[in-house]
């Protein structure tokens, strides 16, 4: 894209690289053997079309945020002025994302407009990105979460995962004094005093990080196609089991309908025999007294 192009532009570059750049083990499951070398020329190229995405899913990060993008234009500014002549966007990308900018960590994509696919592309390159950013002691569990299968569970346990997520990272750019000016310090109670302010410094970084990435996946999972699907097949359960219910409601007010019908009718030929019965008593003992000979 051009330096000057709109975020519609950014987009749509975007998608056109999507349909052509995405490694087919994304989109495609049976693209993927199911025994391949990790040498083989299948797993170079994999790796090689893995990490061009991954480049070019970090081009996006940058170029769709308002707030990265701003760096970016500067220091492209500051290299086209240096060297005197016009530059590519991807060649001083690396600017853009160095500094401060890398330890804020990576920012999800506008997820609106894209196609199942490329959200979850979307999805799984930037919970990658935060867990690979984490140290190597915290990392294992995330690792474990960090591609939620199809499955109920396993989608349920991901998003349960980062909705609660907090950052074990150190953050040291927050700081405001340093490992060397902490070195450095007049005495102890200086340098105590200089560290306890970095590690306030730290922790409010820390936990400014992590509410981003919850924030993050609450975004992902108002997008995430599976969720949706999820959240679809659970309506149509639910009204299936209305329908069954409404249906044994119907079937219940039938029986009961039916049951009072009988004992309505089997009182009523209660009270019809009753009455057949004091019937011919009477008529008996009439016809009796009319054939009693007179006095």
């Amino acid at each position: 894209v051009q330096p000057t192009a709109s975020l519609e532009e950014i987009r749509a570059a975007y998608r056109r690289l999507a349909t052509t750049r995405r490694p087919r083990s994304f989109s495609d499951p049976k693209a993927k053997p199911k025994r391949k070398p990790m040498h083989s020329t299948w797993a170079q190229e994999e790796r090689r079309a893995h990490r061009a995405w991954q480049r070019i899913q970090l081009a996006f990060d940058v170029l769709a945020n308002p707030r990265r993008r701003e760096p970016y234009d500067r220091s492209l500014a500051a290299a086209r002025a240096s060297a005197g002549e016009s530059a590519d966007v991807s060649l001083t990308l690396s600017s853009a994302t160095s500094g401060h900018a890398v330890e804020q960590g990576p920012e999800l994509i506008d997820l609106a407009g894209l196609e199942d696919t490329a959200v979850l592309d979307a999805i799984s390159q930037y919970f990658t990105l935060v867990v690979e950013a984490e140290p190597l002691s915290t990392r294992q569990q995330a690792d474990e979460v960090v591609v939620a299968d199809t499955v109920n569970s396993d989608l349920s346990r991901f998003y349960e995962f980062w909705l609660t997520w907090s950052s074990r990272r150190q953050f040291s750019s927050a700081e405001r004094h340093g490992s060397v000016a902490r070195a450095a310090a007049e005495n102890r109670q200086v340098r105590r005093l200089m560290e306890a302010e970095d590690e306030k410094l730290q922790r409010r970084a820390r936990k400014l990080y992590s509410s981003r990435v919850r924030e993050a996946a609450r975004r992902a999972r108002l997008f995430d196609p599976r969720v949706r699907q999820l959240r679809e097949r659970q309506h149509r359960e639910e009204a299936t089991e209305a329908e069954i219910r409404a249906e044994e409601r119907l079937l219940e007010e039938a029986q009961r309908d039916e049951m009072r019908a009988t004992r309505l009718l089997a009182a009523r030929m209660e009270d019809e025999a009753r009455w057949a019965e004091s019937s011919l008593d009477v008529f008996v003992h009439r016809s009796a007294e009319m054939s009693a000979p007179p006095d």
